[in-house]
């Protein structure tokens, strides 16, 4: 599940585009943040990472 640490991480990182495996949930703080902190904090260089949910996951259920 991301998380506010992993998504600070790869903001930090410079990480751009992150996929999950499975379509993954999301905790409240991390949907607020999708929603909020590219608004809240548009001088800064960090930016959150675009995330792509659920590639490959019925092959991956299959391992």
């Amino acid at each position: 599940m991301p998380c506010m640490m992993k998504l600070g991480t790869l903001a930090v990182s410079f990480i751009h585009k992150i996929y999950y495996l499975f379509d993954v949930p999301f905790d409240s703080t991390v949907k607020w943040a999708g929603k909020n902190w590219n608004e809240y904090d548009v001088e800064s260089s960090f930016r959150l990472p675009v995330m792509t949910l659920g590639i490959l996951e019925n092959e991956s259920k299959k391992l």
